[in-house]
């Protein structure tokens, strides 16, 4: 049984950074996370009957167990004060990882590897993840040069065409964003560079240089700076923990060749493409300049205006750990507790209407969301996997366990450091999972034999040992097993009927996507984004039948309003729920006025929540303006144009309110400011600055 486990770890940390399918909601890393809650359950299920049939039980202590417990715990306490513990336990649905059971995976997998593998099956992993990130550094490789596997499989086609984002620029691969991807890689490299110099095998050592090179080509071609960043300071985190550790790694002596013909072959790389900066040759005889084009969202490509946008979000983030000092808002719900604090210099970036659901900074973000318990609990358990692999590289060890002991910790703070300016994900947490696996596996002998009280692991200690029937025992750990898996597939299979619904809509076959749509929210009545989205598609479709079919418009209506109550009752606390609310009223009004009041006061509740937001006092304009309130509404737009002078929209509602006042000067005025300050090309403001000037003449 141990060998199969074994098997199954090495099939799991080789798959896994490819697993990715384009029938989802979201593509990497609900999937990527639905499959190591799937490796959970199944690894576990043999861990747990291997132990039933060797009359065998309890955990095994490791170097880890105090901090790991103190995380555990203080994650536990956020989730049950959260202010939504649905998504403290789930995740933030398009996160996913990050939610309390992804933390109770984690460790299934730490606990089952440590009870189950041993020190001579950490090489198979360490292979498994070397090829692994070789591969997948090849295939970010071939995007940069126009030849998208993924474009392969979706569309039939090899080159880049089936993303939207500009791939050959910062690569992806399968990872889904290139932060994602560079901490991944700068994870890996210093492990990879070291075991190459390690094995005698001359075969073994080309195939780790080799993928050493890839790896750092990848991480080049994904514009990373944080990812630069780190992967220069795992340089040199390596040098000095290899001082450290110089009494067990006479090898590298002998190979300081081969060593020293690796390391330059990733100089030589850096030289010859360049860094997210410096240009490169290739950059420099380049006849063709390639301009890149404005990022989707510049706080997570790099660069300046994401160092401006990062300060703001940090201070926000900073200002929610304040109002929640002990034990945060709750586990994953950054997304709902920001916008309390948001500062309203966040208006003027151009990010400004995005849903930040990250801080973009791994420690605020643990601050923000577990407090001051769940930073401290997360800075002890990174602590001390630095303080036990400092003692490993005091004592007389292996070479092998030398070598690696210093890739894990140069890899661990890359890590650290590309999260400082972003967040974990479900590969980067995975392999962290397993540096502390095979570090607290190096550990083992020396608990075993300190005390007995560290080793309970013992037959007269054992829970099995009282077992009768092992057939009848594992028969049932089987069907729990198969239990956890359907559901497992029914919670996947939900995101894509819903994924398929979607795109039903966006295509304009209703008919099909109600029932795609209907379909998901039955099956999952207790997740609040699926009956949001089908109000929302009620709505309008009740809006487009009521002059043709009005008692089929009054049955859409209700649906979509009783649709919208279950979203806002499931999770009051989501800001896009209220806009949505907002959104469906103001459809809905149309046929009956009344909406109008209740979206109102759906809009004032959703300002109260989210108070910096200059949208909410524009709907509120739109709104004052029907209901004729014209005072109102001159009121609420200067307090949008407050909140953000360059509002452009703001400033045309407040120009077109004007003139329908007769405040022809006014609204010239506004016109000039929009043509000065926002947007020279706005028809509009053209179009009133003219006309005025005519008039004047």
């Amino acid at each position: 049984m141990r060998k199969r486990i074994v098997t199954l770890f090495q099939i799991y940390l080789f798959t896994l950074p490819f697993v990715f399918t384009w029938i989802n909601t979201e593509l990497f890393e609900f999937n990527k996370m639905v499959f190591t809650y799937g490796f959970a359950v199944i690894v576990v299920a043999l861990w747990l009957i291997e132990m039933v049939h060797k009359k065998t039980g309890g955990l095994r202590k490791t170097v880890f167990d105090i901090p790991l417990a103190l995380f555990l715990l203080s994650q536990m306490i956020s989730t049950a004060l959260s202010m939504h513990p649905y998504t403290s336990l789930f995740g933030y649905y398009s996160r996913f990882h990050g939610g309390l059971l992804s933390t109770l995976a984690y460790l299934a997998i730490y606990y089952a590897a440590v009870n189950t593998l041993q020190k001579k099956d950490i090489p198979k992993l360490m292979h498994s993840l070397v090829i692994s990130t070789a591969l997948v550094s090849v295939y970010g490789i071939l995007e940069h040069f126009g030849h998208s596997p993924s474009c392969a499989l979706i569309t039939g086609s090899f080159n880049v065409s089936c993303w939207v984002q500009t791939v050959q620029i910062r690569v992806f691969a399968s990872f889904g964003q290139p932060n994602w991807m560079a901490t991944y890689l700068v994870g890996m490299i210093p492990l990879t560079v070291l075991l190459g110099a390690y094995y005698k095998e001359r075969w073994v050592r080309l195939i780790y240089g080799v993928s050493s090179i890839f790896m750092t080509m990848a991480l080049i071609f994904t514009g990373s700076r944080s990812g630069f960043l780190a992967f220069l300071a795992s340089g040199v985190i390596t040098l000095v923990f290899l001082w450290m550790g110089r009494k067990n790694i006479t090898h590298l002596e002998e190979k300081k060749n081969m060593l020293a013909g690796t390391l330059g072959a990733i100089l030589a790389v850096v030289l010859v493409f360049g860094s997210p900066y410096s240009p490169g040759l290739v950059e420099r005889i380049s006849p063709i300049k390639v301009v890149e084009p404005p990022p989707l969202n510049r706080l997570e490509q790099g660069g300046t205006d994401s160092g401006e946008i990062r300060k703001i979000v940090w201070r926000g983030a900073i200002d929610v750990w304040r109002r929640h000092p002990l034990f945060g808002s709750g586990v994953e719900t950054f997304a709902y507790s920001y916008y309390q604090d948001r500062p309203v210099e966040h208006n003027l970036v151009s990010e400004w209407s995005f849903l930040y659901n990250k801080a973009h900074n791994e420690y605020l973000n643990t601050a923000a969301t577990t407090g001051t318990v769940g930073l401290i609990a997360l800075l002890l358990l990174q602590g001390a996997l630095i303080w036990q692999s400092y003692l490993l590289l005091k004592k007389k060890q292996t070479p092998f366990v030398t070598t690696i002991t210093v890739g894990v910790i140069a890899g661990s703070v890359a890590v650290w450091i590309a999260n400082f300016f972003g967040f974990s994900t479900v590969t980067s947490a995975v392999l962290g999972t397993v540096f502390y696996i095979v570090i607290a596996i190096f550990g083992k002998k020396d608990i075993d034999k300190s005390s007995k009280k560290y080793n309970f692991y013992q037959k007269n200690h054992s829970f099995f040992r009282h077992v009768r029937g092992e057939k009848k025992t594992i028969g049932i750990l089987c069907v729990a097993c198969l239990a956890f898996l359907y559901q497992l597939f029914v919670y996947w299979n939900t995101d894509r009927i819903f994924a398929k619904g979607q795109q039903y809509i966006e295509a304009g076959e209703y008919a099909k996507g109600l029932d795609a749509l209907e379909q998901a929210v039955q099956i999952r009545p207790n997740e609040a984004l699926y009956s949001d989205y089908l109000a929302d598609v009620y709505a309008q479709i009740a809006a487009q039948l009521h002059e043709n079919s009005l008692a089929e418009a009054t049955e859409f209506e209700q649906n979509a309003i009783a649709l919208s109550d279950t979203a806002l009752a499931l999770n009051p606390v989501h800001l896009n729920f209220y806009h949505s609310r907002i959104r469906i009223d103001l459809l809905l009004s149309t046929i009956d006025a009344q909406y109008l009041d209740e979206a109102l006061e759906y809009t004032k509740e959703a300002r109260e929540r989210s108070p910096t937001d200059p949208t909410l006092p524009l709907t509120m304009a739109e709104i004052y303006k029907r209901q004729e309130q014209t005072e109102l509404t001159h009121q609420v737009l200067e307090e949008a144009i407050a909140l953000k002078p360059n509002y452009e929209a703001a400033w045309q509602s407040l120009m077109e309110l004007q003139l329908a006042e007769g405040y022809e000067d006014e609204a010239k005025k506004s016109a000039q400011y929009i043509l000065e300050n926002i947007n020279t090309a706005n028809e509009r403001a053209l179009e009133v600055v003219e006309k005025n000037n005519v008039t004047q003449e």
